[in-house]
């Protein structure tokens, strides 16, 4: 049901998300130094991303959190982009 643009909170495609967690003992995909607790999506929902399994990827919420709605053109750029930041703040 859409009511002036707007879906249900059931139609939610980011609902598929919701409970779903990386397998217990999965590292961080881009820190490495934590185990994945949340699933980052490469390409976030505000740029047109989905919540296929293509998309997903393991993080830990403190990588997820910093790199928020931010898109890259690789997945290593993301990655350093997230080394300089946590070098910036002493936590690499």
């Amino acid at each position: 049901m859409e009511v002036l643009g707007f879906m249900s909170i059931a139609e939610d495609p980011r609902r598929k998300v919701k409970g779903r967690r990386p397998p217990q003992g999965t590292p961080c995909g881009y820190c490495f130094n934590a185990w994945a607790t949340v699933y980052d999506h490469l390409w976030p929902y505000s740029a047109g991303g989905d919540a296929s399994d293509e998309n997903l990827y393991p993080a830990c919420k403190r990588c997820n959190l910093i790199l928020n709605n931010r898109c890259f053109d690789t997945i290593d750029a993301k990655r350093e982009y997230l080394r300089q930041v946590l070098l910036e703040k002493g936590e690499w």
